[in-house]
């Protein structure tokens, strides 16, 4: 009997843990300044890969793999449009929390 209640918590341990992993990847994602100021920029909706490179006044590749970086993490969601890019928060709460580490 006392296996099963052992499996049991072994499990909530383990949920445990890949949520605490998770988090901790979500972090290092975040960790670094222009990725949170084009969180700062999407906040308000939708931008252009154009406006976002005008916004943050840097180069266009630097944008392109911070937005990579982001979109790998399901922060941003990217889609096309002919040539053109637009990114938008994939995951809106982000910026509550991002607004929380500021206080």
């Amino acid at each position: 009997m006392k296996q099963s209640s052992q499996k049991s918590s072994d499990g909530a341990a383990d949920t445990r843990r890949t949520l605490f992993e998770l988090q901790a990847e979500m972090c290092r994602t975040m960790a670094h300044p222009v990725r949170l100021e084009i969180i700062e920029v999407l906040k308000d909706g939708e931008r252009s890969g154009t406006e976002l490179v005008e916004a943050l006044d840097l180069p266009k590749a630097n944008v392109s793999q911070h937005l990579g970086v982001l979109r790998d993490a399901g922060l941003v969601v990217i889609r096309r449009q002919g040539v053109q890019i637009f990114a938008k928060l994939g995951l809106p709460e982000i910026v509550e929390a991002c607004m929380l580490v500021r206080r």
